[in-house]
């Protein structure tokens, strides 16, 4: 089985370029093949998406929530998550636990790389990005030439005479990395031993948060000038160079493979402007900052990254700005229009002030007042309202915030709690205009191949269920603590007969990266990291 992950990837523009004929491999895979919409977590974040996606779990049992790590019963994040936070079994340990020979490059939290039964690479937000580590470290020397994402991007403003020459250079470069990354996998896909391949790359995501206007054909007759034209035809022509590449990869594969394409979320245009529900938590009365002569809000919330880490300071921007001993309830910002409430709770949070007995009268005094806010236009400002516990469930869910609210579409949620909590008023314009898309939670699935059933488009399936469709179609048990079903829809009714999904409520052993010795990323690599995370708007 090949499964390609593509970061980001979304039917909104993909398909009208298929249907087009633009990209005809992936207009053939998909006559020839299955597939629909695929349902990203809440929040639709690269992290908790991908793990998700190679799971078949939620957050609350693999305990991935963001980038961030967050302790239990903490009030901050204070430091980047990785592979050993992965608290369920992956694709690739269930499958090497069965004898299964895996191959695994690029897929995101796979740093630090650990012992499977193939080889794998760490992930374009390691450490050592943009070069990759490698298991076993005898196969290094494959990927001295290896690039595993794009840590440049623009900073021209469209209105810059820079502009245009930038992004240019930033499609060019994307494009380069792609064709690494697939004569990479195509070489390895040739020289070692697979059963189940599995590649991600970055692309989509990457063209969808700079170049959204220019890479979604309902989008083509706004574009007015010579430059905006230019820019477009060339992320036309990436995207035809990556229909190419999906291509000769599934040559490779052969007749008798399984092609799965996946991606973690989808992407859309930027959202119009940001809902500071913080602010709105003070004008309430929920959230009391400290005095703004107070030192630890003066001094702290404003040091360097590293001058915090040496000063055993959170990283979270919340560090110095909030009066505990006064707040009952609070919002983390998560991403894609979605935030946690928190309230802060007796026994659970160190300077916690609402007793438990009075924990559920607030969250449904909460609940009515976030479902009755409108904007100026009499829209709602939240689409979804979710008790934490419906939405994360698991061993690992004792981060579980109280609600899960994602903001209506015309909303989105500021990166920085210190923005959102300074803010004059409840809406803001987005003003970023450099960063013209995000993500959206409708990513796409694609099956094709033996056993696949040439279905069309089939209803849309949540992230957990790739996970266990894999596993169904090598004719393996699906793990009891899987949450995902698989998509039977896809599958031919004589592999059904022969080989019906099945459940083991105890998984076969497989050696795990998950133990309680966490290893640290360096604070100067914490901080390269971030610093291009914060680029791509998911941190402030």
């Amino acid at each position: 089985m090949l499964v390609i992950g593509l970061d980001g990837a979304t039917w909104t523009n993909l398909k009208p370029l298929a249907d087009r004929g633009d990209m005809p491999t992936l207009q053939r895979l998909m006559r020839e093949g299955a597939w629909g919409t695929l349902d990203s977590t809440i929040p639709a974040l690269t992290p908790p998406a991908w793990t998700s996606l190679v799971t078949g779990t939620n957050p609350g049992k693999h305990g991935i929530y963001h980038f961030r790590h967050t302790d239990p019963g903490d009030y901050y994040q204070r430091r980047l998550n990785n592979a050993r936070d992965i608290r369920s079994l992956t694709l690739w340990q269930r499958l090497g636990a069965h004898g299964k020979r895996v191959g695994i490059i690029n897929v995101p939290l796979c740093h630090p790389v650990y012992p499977v039964n193939g080889f794998m690479t760490s992930d374009p937000f390691a450490p050592e990005a943009p070069q990759v580590s490698v298991y076993p470290p005898e196969l290094a020397a494959e990927f001295r030439d290896f690039v595993a994402d794009v840590t440049e991007y623009p900073t021209a403003q469209p209105t810059s005479r820079r502009y245009a020459k930038q992004i240019l250079q930033f499609i060019e470069h994307n494009e380069k990395i792609l064709l690494l990354q697939a004569d990479t996998a195509l070489r390895l896909m040739k020289t070692q031993p697979w059963d189940f391949f599995m590649v991600a790359w970055m692309l989509n995501d990457r063209f969808h948060h700079f170049c959204w206007r220019f890479c979604d054909p309902s989008l083509e007759s706004s574009l007015k000038t010579d430059e905006e034209k230019q820019i477009a035809a060339r992320c036309l022509a990436t995207l035809r160079q990556l229909d190419t590449q999906i291509g000769r990869l599934c040559e490779a594969a052969g007749d008798n493979c399984v092609l799965v394409l996946a991606s973690d979320h989808g992407g859309g245009p930027a959202i119009p402007a940001f809902f500071h529900t913080n602010h709105w938590l003070i004008q309430r009365g929920y959230l009391r900052l400290l005095p703004i002569w107070d030192w630890r809000r003066l001094v702290i919330g404003n040091l360097p990254r590293t001058w915090k880490a040496k000063l055993g300071v959170p990283i979270d921007s919340k560090h110095g700005l909030v009066d505990w001993s006064r707040t009952r309830v609070w919002a983390d910002p998560l991403e894609s229009r979605a935030l946690a409430i928190n309230i802060n709770r007796v026994g659970r949070f160190p300077e916690g002030i609402v007793p438990e007995a009075e924990c559920e009268a607030l969250r449904n005094k909460l609940v009515k007042e976030l479902s009755d806010l409108r904007t100026p236009q009499g829209g709602k400002v939240f689409a979804e309202i979710h008790r934490g516990a419906d939405v994360f469930h698991g061993p690992h869910s004792v981060n579980v915030p109280d609600l899960v609210c994602v903001l209506d579409k015309p909303l989105d949620v500021p990166a920085s709690f210190r923005r959102d909590v300074r803010s004059s008023v409840l809406i803001v314009l987005n003003r970023h205009k450099l960063r013209d898309g995000g993500h959206e939670p409708e990513g796409i699935y694609l099956l094709h191949g033996p056993n696949i059933r040439p279905a069309g488009r089939l209803a849309a399936q949540s992230i957990v269920s790739i996970a266990p469709t894999v596993l169904a179609l090598y004719g393996l048990p699906i793990g009891d603590d899987m949450d995902g079903e698989p998509i039977v829809a896809a599958l031919t009714d004589e592999f059904l007969r022969a080989y019906p999904p099945h459940r083991e409520s105890k998984p076969a052993s497989a050696d795990t990266p998950t133990n309680p010795a966490q290893p640290e990323y360096s604070e100067e690599d914490s901080a390269k990291i971030e610093e291009r995370l914060r680029k791509l708007g998911y941190l402030d």
